[in-house]
């Protein structure tokens, strides 16, 4: 016999919110949380449950204590359907991708596999699953959140340009012999069911749509006003897409009866001005303002290093002195190039500190330096003596390779007397991609003790195949043609 699982505030929280269907405050939410739990809860307990309702994946705050749930949001959004211009290739292969076009009405809580579209008349369009080549099919997913993007990729190491995508398709040929649609004609998408994922498709014809296209224009301007004003709230600002476009589109609602029936999302976030497109790895795909992009947080000025001396160990050093790594990262190079003859260790260590004499703070820093470092020296021999899965070792080696080139790429531009700052936009973006994924992976190969698990592994290989092209290309770009910049 099943065990039944076992129920906890979190399982008690989703239930309570999930079967909420009209507008509701936060105490009579934490209320029935409270009489369904049936034990005590701690005051501390419970404030932590009232500020996770501002985030909760089924909830859109409309005043300081009413919340209303997505059941009632998809209500009062139901007359507005999806607008989606139709791809010459969807045409020429009578296959529909729906991907990123869906937002902001496709479930988080729905892979795209279990998406059912039906025509005006009630049939569903037959799903497929088939491979297609990544550049081909890519754009459709590109501000897709992780639950929607394709993961099923085939890497072809002879031929990186012919590496593919295995994607969920609906077959359109039954559709569009019925329906005729042809370049330039539109799609509406009209949400039936929003928990089960059902969608009704039916043709926009392309003189129809110009018709509307004012009207849609002033309403993606009042859409993106609202937006940016969510976004200078701390409490909605880390909402992933979906939720902040349901959260705009509702306010639009409640202010305006002007909202038009139609919603195009690409067209939207083709359209936005004062606002980007960001990603992260706890919130996902979102929007912020334009002042939050890459380039200008992080890149166009360069940190201005201010060392104080730190000597407790050598993590406290390298974030002292701001190096191109971290202690993780050296730790995991040492790994690499002590295990093999394909380094020498002084080259390294003049790549990475860049054969500064005056890199310490002083004299005392120097010495704590080297003296942390033969500990560590120490400790990693020993380490080297003990067996290690080839995969690991591989993977790890693999990196620091990548990790290494990318410093050697920042020395050239030392050389050159060119800062970060001098770099154009695509440069730079590949450049902090590259160091945040060397970084990761870095760190996860840092404790030899310690194996990492299978996803890492997984997502390492795969990441570091993607990566190698990139980082080449990036080797070009800037070795051999960044005098056309």
């Amino acid at each position: 016999m099943a065990m039944n699982k076992k129920r906890t505030l979190k399982t008690i929280t989703d239930e309570v919110i999930r079967e909420s269907e009209s507008l509701c405050n936060a105490e009579e939410i934490l209320t029935e949380i409270k009489t369904r739990w049936r034990r005590k809860i701690a005051p501390a307990t419970l404030d932590r449950l009232r500020q996770g309702l501002d985030h909760h994946q089924y909830l859109i705050g409309v005043d300081e204590n009413d919340y209303l749930p997505y059941p009632a949001v998809m209500e009062r959004l139901s007359h507005i359907a999806l607008c989606i211009p139709v791809g010459k290739m969807e045409l020429q292969r009578n296959r529909f991708f729906p991907g990123h076009r869906l937002i902001p009405f496709i479930s988080h809580e729905l892979k795209e596999s279990q998406i059912i579209f039906k025509d005006p008349e009630g049939r569903d369009l037959p799903r497929l699953r088939e491979s297609f080549l990544i550049e081909e099919v890519l754009h459709y997913y590109q501000y897709s959140a992780s639950p929607h993007f394709p993961n099923d990729i085939h890497f072809n190491e002879g031929a990186p340009g012919k590496s593919s995508l295995t994607v969920p398709v609906w077959d359109f040929s039954e559709f569009l012999a019925n329906h005729p649609c042809k370049t330039g004609d539109l799609l509406w998408v009209r949400l039936l069911d929003y928990e089960h994922g059902i969608f009704e498709i039916s043709v926009c014809p392309k003189a129809q749509w110009c018709e509307d296209r004012l009207r849609n224009r002033a309403q993606n301007i009042a859409l993106e006003k609202i937006l940016e004003e969510n976004c200078e709230n701390p409490l909605f600002e880390k909402d992933g897409m979906e939720k902040q476009l349901l959260r705009g589109l509702l306010s639009l609602q409640i202010k305006s009866e002007e909202i038009t029936a139609v919603f195009n999302f690409t067209e939207f976030i083709e359209s936005i001005e004062s606002l980007t497109v960001l990603g992260g790895k706890e919130e996902g795909v979102r929007l912020a303002p334009m002042r939050h992009t890459l380039p200008n947080q992080y890149l166009c000025e360069e940190a201005i290093r201010q060392p104080k001396g730190e000597m407790g160990s050598l993590k406290a050093i390298f974030d002292d002195l701001g190096l191109a790594v971290n202690a993780d990262e050296f730790k995991a190079i040492l790994y690499t190039i002590m295990g093999s003859e394909n380094y020498q260790l002084e080259s390294v260590f003049d790549l990475i500190f860049g054969g500064e004499g005056k890199l310490f703070y002083d004299k005392k820093q120097h010495a704590a330096f080297y003296q942390h470092l033969r500990e560590l020296l120490l400790e990693i021999c020993e380490d080297l003596k003990k067996p290690e899965s080839q995969v690991v070792t591989q993977l790890r080696d693999q990196a620091v390779g990548a990790k290494l080139r990318l410093i050697a790429l920042l020395r050239y531009l030392e050389k050159k007397d060119l800062g970060l700052k001098d770099l154009p936009v695509e440069i730079l973006e590949h450049i902090v991609d590259i160091d945040h994924f060397c970084g990761q992976a870095l760190e996860s190969f840092a404790d030899r003790d310690a194996m990492p698990q299978i996803k890492i592994l997984q997502d390492t290989r795969l990441a570091l195949k993607i990566v190698d092209p990139h980082l080449s290309r990036l080797e070009e770009d800037i070795y051999h043609r960044l005098d056309v910049y």
